[in-house]
């Protein structure tokens, strides 16, 4: 069964430190076109408790340079280093055919290609090698990680994924209760 949220915020980018003395910010954004962030403003630290309209000044390097409704000052900028800047899942547009966000695929069923259930989409994972997505086995035990690559996820709608196990694991489907 899918557990979701209808206000499942979502991370947009995260502050990384204050640039200069008036309060700018510098934010890595995760945004596929990274200046599209600020059309998301005001966004949501990831509890959703705080509020942050924001506007871009500049670019140093991959980092926009951001003013940040009244931040004044470089302490106040500073306070916010590693805060992660969210929206809330039904202010994004719809994903295109094909494509989708990972967050709307954390709970889903993995399922083998003759449909027996093999475990759950616990978290994605990302070390700079790609994508790692962490299944949780139906029954408990440790989590598996594995690439997610479409030769190991080769269908993904979005009610299930299709899983197909590279060799290096023994696959052994759970117990049907």
């Amino acid at each position: 069964m899918r557990t979701s949220q209808p206000t499942k915020l979502i991370p947009l980018g995260v502050i990384t430190g204050a640039h200069g003395v008036r309060g700018i910010v510098k934010i890595k954004t995760y945004t596929e076109i990274p200046e599209k962030i600020a059309d998301y403003s005001p966004l949501t630290d990831k509890e959703g408790t705080r509020e942050f309209s924001l506007r871009i000044t500049g670019r140093l390097k991959e980092l926009f340079l951001c003013e940040i409704t009244g931040i004044t000052g470089r302490e106040q900028a500073e306070a916010l280093r590693g805060v992660e800047l969210c929206v809330p899942r039904n202010r994004l547009p719809a994903a295109k055919e094909g494509t989708f966000l990972i967050e709307d695929l954390i709970g889903l069923p993995v399922r083998l290609k003759d449909g027996t259930e093999y475990g759950l989409v616990k978290a994605f994972h990302n070390y700079g090698a790609g994508d790692i997505l962490e299944i949780a086995p139906i029954g408990g035990g440790e989590s598996e990680l594995v690439l997610f690559l479409e030769e190991n996820f080769p269908v993904i709608t979005a009610d299930a994924l299709t899983f197909n196990p590279p060799e290096i694991l023994r696959v052994t489907p759970p117990a049907q209760a």
